[in-house]
């Protein structure tokens, strides 16, 4: 093409500027000379056609023909405009024609031609002045290229991007953007919508500074400056300020923007309107908080509760233990019958006390383990020990099965113990005299897991779905009739999960159940706990006539302490208050003291740090009474001064141990 222009502007050249008489050719080689170039114009593999002053068609070659179907005999002497271009750009190819007879050319101007087939094709035209050996302007020749393809393409991209365009304007997501600086460029009208803005209001002005709130304007900065280094975010919330002065928080995806160079040249942001659910979030944050404050006060009355229900029980328990000695004379059968109904109505209501504070512990978040490495079988045997006389009045066979291999566990051995207890009293107490219980430990996928199984009336489908929750029996009036409290299996679970194991239980009704627990692989504590056992062999025989000083404000404890203790005629000082026990204390200087925990005036703890604090007592013995169970008891108790712990009810056993064990 380039080199056609090449000749035709030589050849022109040579027209202007030399004569037929400077040339010297002969008619015959100029006649050749104009042949060749009417066959070069007409096979070129470029569309070229021309037009008269008047703007009829008098050129039209082969491409042309070609490209639009339309014959030179067709078209010759039609007027170009009025009868081959599309009705929207007949008035501007005019003016280019008519600019070209005046000698202004125009270059790569897009041309559209109508086809025989009544389609459109589009030409890039270079249209060029032409002149007669004279030089007077005689027509316009247009050289061009058939781009068609490329218009039809570009027309495509167009249509795409205007479809983007209004995709994103109309989409059901706020979607806006911003350039280098931070000044907003897109704004849809889903953005209009959650804020209030519309885009007029905002384009142009600075995001950060116009719409985010205070607080988080310096975070949203960041987000914006890392996106353009070309370090996007993901799922980040934004608040925005709306236009009556409220925040709407949008959840939002920072998109790197890059021109088709892949320069960087701005961010887009592409949400979601979290409001919503930004709005329950806090709701139910607040009803968390207000839940955890409530489980809080719950703990807190439970544990009141607890201590007020033991006080009682205290004096219930003692008193029948009292009773049972026969140190005030002699009693019949009937009447000691009497004594172990009372005795086991009040250990069965102090299980069931300490069952709630253990589960309220668990709920406040307080209940801690002492992880220590124990020895499973040692913990088995301790439980053995405490359900045998429940085993022989049953006449229930105990049959045990513990791994070799299973040396140690990583646990706390008084919950696990507990745990223990829990299932196999349950064992006990649903299956039938003469029947079997099993007890099986053994190592599982890196668990220690322990079994218990029995052959009694089992539980249904439906009922062990729920024998794990709090309060939940499986058959309430039998489960009554037999002293449960719906506690103990719920208890057992929440130990477990402390733990980090699970509990669970395989059965089918009058068939037997199997209940199981895993506890999980620590890493092993080098000291070894084994259950406490008290030697009485290496205490002497129990002290007498020794002067002790009992601080208690209930006087039915008072009373019945006064009378464990008359027992073996020891010298009695009383004190009802904290107060009272530091005066007494230095007045009588007493060889031990019992001292309550909860009482008015100056509590127990108060009194035990103040009476330390005489240099004369820093070796005193002072026991600890507390109604408040449970090992975090025993040691706030003991870190501020106290010898040792009772927990109330107090048994007339452990008393003795305690005096016979300080009082050498």
């Amino acid at each position: 093409m380039k080199r056609l222009l090449k000749f035709l502007e030589g050849a022109e050249k040579k027209r202007k500027s030399s004569s037929l008489e400077s040339l010297k050719l002969s008619f015959g080689e100029v006649e050749n000379i104009g042949k060749e170039l009417t066959q070069l114009i007409d096979t070129a593999n470029a569309p070229i056609f021309g037009v008269d002053t008047n703007g009829n068609v008098n050129e039209w070659n082969q491409k042309v023909e070609q490209i639009t179907g339309f014959t030179k005999d067709e078209v010759m002497g039609h007027n170009l405009v009025q009868t081959r271009i599309t009705e929207e750009f007949k008035q501007s190819v005019q003016e280019v024609l008519s600019e070209a007879l005046k000698g202004n050319e125009t270059s790569n101007y897009e041309v559209p031609l109508f086809t025989k087939s009544g389609q459109r094709v589009m030409v890039l035209l270079n249209a060029t002045t032409r002149r007669n050996p004279q030089g007077k302007v005689v027509g316009v020749v247009g050289v061009g290229q058939d781009i068609t393809e490329l218009d039809q393409s570009r027309s495509e991209m167009e249509s795409i991007s205007k479809e983007l365009t209004q995709l994103i304007d109309t989409a059901n997501a706020p979607i806006f953007g911003v350039d280098i600086h931070g000044n907003v460029n897109e704004w849809n009208q889903k953005v209009e919508q959650i804020t209030g803005f519309t885009k007029d209001e905002v384009m142009g002005h600075n995001l950060v500074q116009t719409r985010i709130t205070e607080e988080f304007k310096q975070s949203v900065q960041e987000v914006l400056s890392e996106a353009l280094k070309g370090n996007e975010t993901s799922n980040y919330e934004v608040p925005l300020f709306t236009k009556s002065g409220q925040r709407v928080m949008v959840l939002l995806n920072a998109t790197t923007r890059r021109n088709p160079q892949g320069k960087v040249v701005g961010v887009v942001g592409v949400g979601q309107d979290i409001t919503e659910l930004d709005q329950s979030r806090s709701e139910k944050e607040e009803t968390y908080r207000r839940l955890e404050e409530a489980n809080q006060h719950k703990s807190k009355f439970i544990s009141s509760m607890s201590h007020e229900l033991r006080t009682p029980l205290n004096g219930i328990l003692g008193f029948t233990d009292l009773l049972k000695s026969s140190h005030f004379g002699a009693i019949n059968e009937t009447q000691r019958d009497f004594l172990r109904q009372i005795e086991s109505s009040g250990k069965h209501l102090l299980e069931l006390i300490s069952g709630l504070l253990d589960v309220a512990k668990i709920d406040s978040g307080s209940m801690e383990i002492d992880l220590q490495s124990c020895k499973p079988k040692d913990i088995f045997y301790e439980v053995v020990g405490l359900i045998q006389p429940q085993l022989v009045e049953k006449k229930l066979q105990l049959k045990q099965l513990i791994d070799p291999t299973v040396e140690t566990v990583v646990c706390d051995m008084r919950k696990v113990k507990q745990i223990m207890l829990n299932l196999l009293s349950n064992a006990i107490k649903y299956t039938p005299e003469n029947g079997i219980i099993e007890m099986v430990i053994t190592m599982e996928n890196g668990f220690t897991k322990v079994i218990v199984s029995d052959n009694g009336i089992g539980i249904s489908k439906a009922d062990q779905e729920i024998i794990f929750d709090e309060f939940a029996q499986a058959n309430r009036s039998r489960d009554e009739a037999l002293g449960g409290t719906g506690i103990g299996l719920a208890l057992s679970r929440r130990l477990v999960e402390l733990h980090g194991g699970e509990i669970g239980v395989e059965s089918e009704e009058d068939q037997g159940s199997k209940f199981w627990f895993t506890l999980p692989y620590k890493k092993v504590v080098e000291n070894i706990k084994v259950p406490e056992i008290r030697k009485e062999e290496d205490i002497s025989a129990n002290p007498t006539g020794r002067s002790i000083l009992v601080v208690e404000d209930n006087q039915t404890n008072l009373e019945m302490i006064k009378y464990l203790l008359g027992i073996h005629n020891h010298k009695i000082s009383v004190a009802r208050n904290g107060k009272e026990a530091v005066s007494q204390a230095e007045l009588i200087e007493p060889e031990l003291i019992l001292m309550d925990i909860r009482m008015p005036v100056m509590n127990g703890l108060v009194a035990t740090k103040k009476i330390r604090a005489i240099p004369k007592f820093s070796n005193l013995p002072i026991i600890a009474l507390t109604a408040s169970a449970g090992e975090d008891s025993r040691e706030e108790c003991l870190g501020v001064g106290c010898t040792d712990h009772i927990s109330k009810p107090i048994q007339l056993s452990e008393l003795s141990y305690m005096l016979k064990r300080y009082l050498k």
